[in-house]
Order: structure tokens, then C-alpha cells, then sequence
């Protein structure tokens, strides 16, 4: 239900809407904007591009207050955990940005039904992915190599942590530098800002 409302709402609002969690990240490898992913890679016609995931496997939780966050690095969850597994198989738990004016009916994982003549684009891994992180999980995103990232923890993974093992073996991957320390820097400002420390 709150998808649809969240579909609904969004209509005369936005042109594109991601339906991510809180704890999954895009990000654009290149230097592109997702906006500018967006416009290069979307046709009139597409009312959802779709990523795949990859898992990045968490290790333990991130600190839930701001001043704890603060004296324990603060760091972001791309920065501190690397262990990712292979891209998902296809229409495996994706998730998707989509142009609300084109969708009827959107579930957790992707559209489920168009308005006609809209049309799913599934993003091939190569291009970009989604990183989920589970106290143990990860992913990449479209055309601009971009990455998507979601972050879970272990406990009670386990029987997912077997399935992801099926897709491939796990491998180190990081977010670029530059990139990193400049979204890095971005989250200390406005953890600073809203929380006055």
C-alpha cells in the first residue's frame, strides 16, 4: 500500500523516482550524475529502469546515534565493508527507478503493471547495479557503471547468505576514492547540521 501511495503521490512531482530503501545506495562510478544516467540512458517510453543487486556482507551494526557514530570514525557503510557477492540473477530481488505517470501498480521488487505503451529497461549489470547492504550484502548501476549499494546484517541472513553464494564467489570492491571521501564529507556535514554537533 505505501508503494502505491508513494507512486500516486509522486506523479505530478517527479519525473523519476527511485523505490530504494533507506539502507541501499546508488552510485554513479563515473563521473556522472544519476541524473545524468537517467537522461542518457532512459527512453520516453521506459517506465522503470531496473537494477539488479549485489550483497556487501556487513559485519556488524553502525552506531544509531550520532555522537557514538561520530567518536567511532564516522564513517559510511561503503567505506567500511568490501565483501560483495556476484550480480544477482535476473529479476532476483532488483529494484528499480521508475516514472510514476507510467505505472499502474508497483511492488516491492518492480513494476507490476504499466500504463500502455510503458515499457521496463532491465539495466545490465555492467552499467550499474544496486549495493544492498546486509550485515551482509552488495551491488552496480547502468550505462555509467554505477553502483548501488544496500547494507544488512548477518544474523538471520544466513539461508540468504547460502542463496547468494549460489550466484558466484564473493569479491572485494570499493567505491572510488575521490568519490567516497566526497560522499563521505557530504554525510559528516549534514549529520552535523541536523543533529548540532
Amino acid at each position: 500500500m505505501q508503494l502505491q501511495d508513494c507512486v500516486f503521490r509522486t506523479r505530478e512531482r517527479s519525473t523519476w523516482v527511485a523505490t530504494v530503501d533507506l539502507d541501499e545506495r546508488i552510485y554513479v562510478i563515473e563521473d556522472t550524475t544519476i541524473s545524468q544516467f537517467i537522461r542518457s540512458s532512459a527512453k520516453r517510453n521506459y517506465g522503470e529502469l531496473r537494477f539488479r543487486c549485489r550483497w556487501v556482507l556487513r559485519y556488524h551494526e553502525i552506531p544509531n546515534d550520532a555522537k557514538t557514530w561520530r567518536l567511532d570514525g564516522s564513517y559510511i557503510p561503503m567505506a567500511k565493508w568490501h565483501n560483495t557477492s556476484q550480480v544477482a540473477p535476473v529479476n532476483h530481488t532488483t529494484k528499480s527507478i521508475i516514472q510514476p505517470i507510467q505505472v499502474e501498480s508497483m511492488g516491492v521488487h518492480q513494476v507490476l503493471r504499466f500504463l500502455p505503451g510503458a515499457h521496463v529497461h532491465l539495466v545490465p549489470p555492467e552499467q550499474a547495479v544496486i549495493r544492498q547492504d546486509t550485515n551482509f550484502i552488495s551491488l552496480q548501476i547502468l550505462g555509467k557503471n554505477c553502483f548501488y549499494r544496500h547494507y544488512r546484517i548477518i544474523e538471520g541472513w544466513t539461508n540468504f547468505l547460502k542463496e547468494a553464494e549460489t550466484f558466484g564467489s564473493f569479491e572485494y570492491t570499493e567505491v572510488a576514492s575521490n568519490k567516497l571521501q566526497a560522499l563521505n564529507d557530504s554525510v559528516t556535514r549534514k549529520i552535523s547540521q541536523i543533529f548540532n554537533i
